[in-house]
């Protein structure tokens, strides 16, 4: 939206600014991880990832923050996940826009931080970044891929301060600078260095506890060289998941089990099959046998189970008939684990929302 009062020539160059804030962030956010650019991500990005971000939403005016902020999600999440188009073309498409969605909210919430407390709010905004990354973990749509603190995976002595802190002390750790710097650059460069003068104080608390942080990674450093170590097989049948039926069922228990005895030459102290290696629910046929073509794989399987004494920890679809709010009976499913040892199953674990 054209401001009264600024030139056309000046509006369409703000407005390309933002744009060019928002590729900006979305790069560098997205290359911090691994990313078809570098197979391990180059987590040194990660701590000033964020930096176009800040700019963005106080360079943006309130009508503008919405669209910004619904359009950095968009093109972020978009570049980030981009190893989703491998699962599903739509889920390429659904996950950036559920993002979107979230920062619809999230970038007036930074706007608001950024409005209130002109000299402070980089740290309310800090804050509401935090906030913003724990809450994209809960419920059913929790999606923990994208958590600027698990960029640092390769800095193992800062990892530890999660034993401490969880993944959110990383987290403010890695976002404090971009915050900073952030605010700092809000108007150009010619602001950077008074911002820096004024705020020194927090940006030696912030590197007080960066330094902290290592040296506790460091001397916490366990020694695993005498602990027991498992031999674990790890069976993926590369099956198509959007292929269902008995034949596609029975194939990929096929390729798993040939997998499962090749795999046990090596001597393996434990087998885990892939999730939804196993489509129909064991523990549903095995009480109810509705269906003889999912009865039969189940039985197959248990039968070759019976005969093994390896652990073996199985993704499975898991079945149950609960009573509705009107008293009938409604069968529930899910994704689960199962595990087989000592010639039983365990009570399956089922996922409660969609990413564990």
């Amino acid at each position: 939206m054209q401001q009264p009062g600024i030139s056309s020539r000046s509006f369409f160059s703000s407005l390309a600014i933002k744009f060019g804030l928002v590729a900006a962030g979305a790069i560098l956010f997205s290359l911090s991880f691994p990313s078809l650019v570098s197979t391990w991500g180059w987590f040194p990005l990660a701590y000033i990832a964020l930096v176009p971000v800040f700019v963005l939403v106080h360079r943006s005016t309130w009508p503008e923050i919405f669209f910004f902020g619904f359009f950095y999600g968009l093109v972020t999440y978009a570049i980030h996940n981009y190893w989703l188009s491998g699962f599903h073309p739509l889920a390429l498409v659904a996950v950036p826009l559920i993002y979107a969605t979230y920062f619809l909210v999230f970038f007036p919430l930074l706007k608001l931080a950024d409005s209130l407390m002109p000299k402070y709010g980089y740290l309310l905004q800090l804050a509401i970044w935090i906030a913003y990354e724990y809450f994209r973990t809960q419920f059913f749509l929790g999606y923990s891929y994208g958590i600027i603190g698990y960029t640092q995976y390769l800095f193992l002595p800062l990892v530890r301060v999660s034993s401490l802190t969880g993944i959110w002390g990383v987290s403010l750790l890695v976002a404090f600078p971009s915050a900073f710097l952030g605010n700092g650059l809000r108007s150009g460069w010619a602001g950077l260095k008074s911002f820096a003068r004024d705020h020194g104080l927090e940006a030696m608390v912030w590197a007080a506890l960066l330094t902290v942080g290592i040296v506790y990674g460091l001397v916490t450093k366990v020694d695993y060289s005498e602990s027991r170590q498992w031999r674990v097989a790890l069976i993926q049948q590369n099956s198509d998941p959007w292929l269902g039926g008995p034949e596609a069922y029975k194939r990929s228990l096929d390729i798993s089990l040939r997998l499962s005895e090749q795999a046990l030459l090596d001597d393996p102290d434990v087998i885990v099959w892939s999730e939804t290696s196993v489509v129909p629910p064991i523990d549903y046929h095995t009480r109810y046998r509705s269906n003889p073509d999912s009865y039969g794989i189940v039985q197959r399987l248990e039968a070759y189970l019976a005969a093994q004494s390896v652990p073996y920890v199985i993704g499975n679809a898991s079945a149950r008939l609960l009573r509705n709010d009107e008293g009938q009976l409604e069968r529930l499913d899910y994704n689960a684990v199962i595990v087989h040892d000592d010639g039983k199953f365990t009570e399956p674990y089922r996922k409660t929302h969609l990413v564990p």
